[in-house]
């Protein structure tokens, strides 16, 4: 159990870049703290890694969600129809409620940093930027998309000057 902890607490530290100092510092514990957690010396207790995870802003529910071995399904392309609607997935989401963000960026702007409650979609819609998450990385057009899963960090920072893209929420 120690040694699952700590690959999922590097992970997620790596994600975000962050040095075991840095998380330290945000999280309120020693750097000493992180590192026996990383390596698996110990297994911290409820409350260890509660605080440990303020540092992240993460529940311990979101914590043990994210499936750092899981992979991200690569970007696809959209595509249009006869009518020159563009459509970036197939399935129907029925009479569900379905939240859709439109998000603007640019070059060297703060990246968007977000996570997820729920899967969705993520569709460029102009530009071109870069996508981090869990161990993923991708080079997006407009045009493409990616699936987002639920309680999954993920990072987009804007690579051309002008970038926009849609978060989709799908219903649970």
């Amino acid at each position: 159990m120690a040694e699952a902890v700590g690959v999922r607490l590097k992970a997620l530290r790596e994600y975000f870049g962050w040095s075991q100092r840095e998380l330290a510092k945000r999280a309120g514990v020693p750097n000493s703290a992180i590192s026996v957690i990383e390596q698996g010396s110990v297994s911290p207790s409820v409350l260890s890694l509660q605080k440990v995870l303020k540092g992240f802003s993460l529940t311990l529910d979101q914590f043990f969600s994210i499936d750092a071995g899981a992979p991200v399904p690569a970007p696809i392309a959209a595509t249009e129809d006869d009518d020159g609607r563009v459509s970036c997935f197939s399935h129907s989401i029925g009479q569900s409620n379905v939240g859709v963000t439109l998000y603007r960026g640019a070059l060297n702007q703060v990246p968007l940093s977000r996570i997820p409650s729920s899967r969705g979609l993520l569709v460029l819609s102009s530009g071109s930027a870069d996508f981090f998450s869990v161990g993923a990385q991708f080079s997006l057009v407009a045009g493409q998309s990616i699936g987002l899963r639920a309680c999954v960090p993920y990072r987009v920072e804007p690579s051309s000057t002008d970038c926009s893209w849609l978060v989709v929420d799908l219903p649970r």
